[in-house]
């Protein structure tokens, strides 16, 4: 494809930009990702230059070496996996030599050190500015004794290290930049990427005798290509380190943000203009509360070039972090990005290249904006959209928030069983109003609560426990674990602060933290829940109506968390900021009743045997939405998880 058509005033200007391009992968591990792209490379040579490499079997050798002296960098935190990069790479040059060669040092393009937590680009105040022509200077110096490095073997290797990094403090120094040992200042121990005003290349000079093409040198600042697929660390384990990365990324920094996130905001301030970012990463981002800042900030600095979404497919088979590739041009140009939902892993996979021919599909040009990303169809956006003007938000609707369930911190000591309230009260019949009936989200079905016999210890702040002596003595079984949790509330025995426990007294309508299918039903008065459960402060059976309609599933299925295809039994995140944004259309006295009707068979059967009554609810909601036939068809087709 590349060498069709292709003039030679084109080929020449392919290979000055091959020359010239610099890339890297912040978090490389063994290389991987650098290997590939250096066999990519080689593969376009070969189109471009098929001639001289059947003529010269020692230029491939050459080229390879040229490709790893110029163009790939790579950092990551493991050394043992730094170590195995520059072997991986220093083995790709070995078997193209015919006699041993002495290896080039890679130890400066490979660095071992921190990605996320330095700096990127100096700090540029009044006094530091006025020195960048020094810095560039210096900086020139740098790179050229990092480049003779590369090739240098005893005293002079050593040497030059030393005096490389002798260098590399002065410029930090000169730049008033902290960066810790192990910590990755990218404009230092890369200044011939962002500080150097030249690159590292000699210019053919035939190349200004080639037609209207025109020989520059390219401006410093950048990467043209950040690949990687960066560490999956939950938030949790990356406590010590959230100030240091608000600090550093204060524009995208979310404290429930997992670290792979950083990386996208990293790799931008790595690109140079126009440079490409290519990611493998979880998907959790794209619709994820965390993900707000970092979806924000990507459409405004970049071009969304493809996604390719895998869900909950096991490309890794060895974790399950829902995949997907990620592909942005850094540039304010917008044009088409193509979104594609992978949904088997059969053939044309892995061939990323064909699955989004086979299977991609244009999204409109208002789909990515600011922080809201719709990853579907034209003729579906228009059908949300729709939905979403059609009456008011959920809790506009009830008047009401939508509330979580009781975070505990420690529901071994709290959830209890049958025969363990049975024994407290024994002992202290007062206890018993402390202890208060509870479901979890896996309790509620679609109009059905199917209640367990567990309960919970309600010890609310303030409780005077040593009128409760049954509850405090069972407690006491867990009074090391109780105060190590994180919430509780001012003593060890009292569960966090919540000023809505007074509405569990009532009938609710609750819904699982996630799920496969609409599961909203009716509670009993008095029934309290646990955390992974939500409910809403009504016992509107219209509005109860809407929520388990078909319609109402499509919406939460296109606008929530998946993990998975929500189409094959894949799970959406029935989140709040996900359902409160679903609006309750408007509707008249007779279509509420109506509504209200079927609710109540449905409730009155349990749940069971319902088809029928549902499929009627469908009708009517589908026209209070006013959804046209191709829309009515979206839904169905989607409209129930297997």
């Amino acid at each position: 494809e590349i060498a069709e058509g292709l003039t030679e005033r084109h080929a020449q200007e392919i290979l000055f930009y091959l020359d010239t391009m610099k890339a890297c992968d912040p978090a490389c591990g063994s290389g991987a990702y650098l290997l590939g792209l250096l066999q990519e490379l080689i593969a376009i040579r070969r189109c471009l230059q098929h001639e001289r490499l059947r003529a010269d079997p020692a230029f491939l050798y050459k080229l390879k070496l040229g490709i790893i002296r110029r163009s790939l960098y790579g950092v990551d935190i493991d050394d043992f996996a730094t170590n195995v990069a520059k072997l991986r790479l220093w083995l790709s040059l070995a078997v193209e030599s015919e006699q041993p060669e002495p290896l080039p040092n890679l130890d400066l393009k490979i660095e071992t050190g921190d990605s996320v937590l330095g700096p990127c680009t100096p700090y540029i105040t009044e006094e530091t500015a006025l020195m960048m022509d020094v810095l560039r200077k210096r900086a020139n110096e740098l790179v050229l004794k990092k480049d003779r490095f590369m090739v240098a073997h005893g005293n002079e290797k050593q040497t030059l290290y030393r005096e490389i990094k002798a260098e590399e403090e002065a410029i930090a120094e000169e730049t008033a930049t902290a960066y810790g040992e192990g910590v990755i200042a990218w404009h230092i121990h890369f200044a011939e990427v962002f500080i150097s005003s030249r690159r590292q290349r000699e210019i053919d000079s035939s190349l200004a005798d080639i037609g209207d093409f025109e020989v520059t040198t390219y401006e410093p600042g950048g990467f043209d290509i950040v690949l990687a697929n960066p560490p999956y660390i939950r938030q949790e384990l990356i406590k010590e380190h959230k100030p240091r990365l608000q600090e550093i990324f204060p524009e995208t920094f979310t404290g429930t943000a997992d670290l792979y996130t950083y990386f996208y905001t990293r790799a931008i301030e790595m690109l140079t203009p126009d440079g490409v970012l290519s990611f493998i990463s979880s998907n959790k981002w794209f619709r994820a509360n965390y993900g707000k800042k970092i979806r924000n900030y990507i459409a405004k600095k970049c071009h969304i070039l493809s996604i390719t979404d895998f869900g909950e497919l096991p490309v890794f088979e060895t974790s399950a972090t829902f995949p997907m590739v990620f592909v942005a041009q850094k540039t304010e140009i917008k044009a088409e990005t193509i979104f594609t939902q992978v949904k088997t892993l059969d053939p044309p996979y892995p061939d990323v290249k064909a699955i989004i021919q086979q299977n991609g599909s244009k999204l409109p040009a208002d789909a990515i904006k600011d922080d809201t990303w719709n990853l579907t169809d034209a003729n579906t956006v228009v059908m949300l959209k729709k939905i979403e003007n059609s009456g008011k938000p959920i809790e506009e609707y009830i008047g009401q928030k939508i509330y979580v369930g009781i975070k505990t911190g420690f529901n071994r000591a709290f959830i209890i069983d049958g025969n363990t309230r049975e024994q407290i009260i024994a002992e202290d019949p007062i206890s018993e109003d402390l202890i208060k009936p509870v479901i979890k989200g896996d309790d509620v079905r679609k109009w059905n609560i199917h209640l367990k016999k567990q309960w919970i210890i309600l010890t609310p702040i303030g409780v005077e426990i040593e009128k409760y002596p049954g509850i405090f003595n069972y407690l006491k079984n867990w009074e090391d674990n109780l105060k190590n949790r994180s919430d509780q509330g001012n003593y060890w025995w009292e569960l966090r602060a919540c000023s809505y426990y007074g509405l569990f007294e009532n009938a609710n309508i609750f819904f699982p933290d996630i799920a496969k299918e609409s599961r909203f039903a009716l509670s009993k008065k008095g029934t309290y829940a646990e955390m992974t459960a939500f409910f809403m402060p009504s016992a509107d059976l219209y509005l109860l109506g809407i929520l388990n309609s078909s319609v109402a599933w499509k919406y939460f299925s296109l606008t929530a968390a998946v993990l998975g295809d929500a189409d094959k039994g894949g799970r959406v995140r029935l989140k709040r900021q996900y359902v409160r944004k679903l609006s309750i259309p408007d509707a008249s006295v007779k279509g509420k009743k109506a509504i209200e009707k079927l609710v109540q068979m449905c409730l009155d059967a349990e749940g069971e045997n319902c088809e029928q009554w549902e499929k009627e609810i469908d009708k009517i909601v589908t026209k209070l939405y006013g959804l046209t036939n191709e829309e009515i068809a979206i839904v169905k087709g989607h409209s129930k998880a297997n």
